[in-house]
């Protein structure tokens, strides 16, 4: 997995340095709620929305990962 974090600005990919943004992963025990479907949900979306460019339905992301 990519461990590299880029903040996107008009047509240019900023680096943030790793210092900054891995002080903020620590509060990611909020998501400890979530099972494992809801974090294939989760990527899924975060990866497939640059590249849709729009907002992508239920019904698009059920298929697309097999699910009811």
């Amino acid at each position: 997995m990519n461990r590299k974090l880029y903040l996107g600005l008009w047509r240019w990919l900023l680096p943030i340095p790793s210092q900054i943004w891995r002080r903020q992963i620590k509060g990611e025990a909020h998501l400890e709620f979530m099972t494992p479907q809801h974090h294939r949900v989760r990527e899924f979306v975060v990866r497939e929305l640059p590249r849709a460019g729009k907002p992508l339905s239920p019904a698009y992301i059920a298929e697309s990962l097999n699910m009811d």
